[in-house]
């Protein structure tokens, strides 16, 4: 068989309620050279068996130990075909256009290695705008170096000879997305489409939510390394870089938990938005504000296009 146009990653984790849906924003592109590699990482539910009765002969299932997204990630990779991958969390929604925009855009332009998209929250059936990232790669860059996450990963399309070569996803859990834009980011431009392309689910039982505190350990780990690899030093193991992280001050420990409990908050504004519950959503965005006045600040720059 000829190699397709784009592989799509679908790491695959207690997703039933939501990856019919979400397979079939993928099955639905307007781009139809593709393969779909859903990678089961020890689902329970019943999403893996879903997925293997699906008659598409553009569909692989595998199966990859529980060991996290990043791990289910790599596999999927491990096994691709095309010179483009595409990443799609099993409980998003693809936009009919988004494989062929951004494939079209990555031949245009050769010199971006990954390609996100604008996107906006769904949480039930209900769409909440979220502000437009950066789109230009120093923007990027810049806002990735200050731990800003401005690349929504489950968006991302990349060149797979790049993503090989960075050595794929270094970490496992959540946040194991951070790493790897630093690592493309200095392997090439990286690249926002301005573009509203992927409808991320917001819930209160995905691993964002749950594991904030997980997710932004591994964003300072990230950096770690980004910086290890500025000075031509040798990266930290991630035992190294947990015995430093143990060995924080009382003063960075209340902060990084402060960072944590306000983007909680923050998501929590979000659900409330979705529920028409105004009052509500202002009362805890504003929660959030006293929390990390700083995040809110970049937040508000990002809405009115100043940042």
């Amino acid at each position: 068989m000829s190699a397709p146009r784009v592989s799509v990653i679908m790491p695959l984790y207690n997703t039933m309620k939501y990856v019919a849906e979400a397979i079939d924003s993928i099955l639905s592109q307007t781009l139809a050279d593709f393969e779909l590699i859903v990678v089961d990482n020890g689902s329970t539910d019943g999403g893996r068996e879903y997925a293997v009765a699906l008659s598409d002969k553009r569909i692989r299932v595998i199966t990859e130990s529980v060991r996290g997204p990043g791990a289910a990630t790599n596999a999927g990779i491990a096994t691709s075909r095309a010179e483009l991958v595409a990443m799609m969390d099993s409980d998003d929604i693809a936009h009919p256009d988004r494989l062929r925009l951004q494939a079209d855009f990555m031949d245009a332009h050769p010199e971006v290695v990954l390609l996100g998209t604008r996107f906006a929250f769904r949480v039930g059936s209900e769409t909440v705008s979220v502000p437009p990232q950066p789109r230009e790669h120093e923007q990027i860059r810049r806002a990735l170096m200050q731990k800003r996450p401005v690349i929504c990963n489950s968006s991302t399309m990349a060149r797979m000879k790049t993503v090989r070569a960075v050595g794929c996803h270094h970490g496992c859990g959540p946040g194991h997305d951070f790493d790897y834009f630093l690592r493309m980011s200095y392997a090439g431009k990286v690249y926002n489409l301005p573009t509203l392309l992927q409808y991320v689910r917001l819930h209160r039982e995905s691993i964002s939510v749950l594991r904030m505190m997980d997710a932004n350990k591994a964003h300072a780990y990230g950096l770690a390394c980004a910086a290890a690899r500025a000075n031509a030093v040798c990266e930290p193991t991630e035992g190294e870089f947990t015995q430093r992280w143990s060995e924080r001050s009382m003063f960075a420990r209340a902060a990084e938990y402060a960072d944590c409990k306000a983007l909680v908050l923050y998501r929590e504004a979000v659900f409330k938005r979705a529920q028409h519950q105004w009052l509500g959503s202002v009362t805890t965005m504003a929660f959030a504000a006293m929390l990390n006045p700083l995040r809110t600040a970049w937040h508000l720059k990002r809405r009115l296009r100043l940042c």
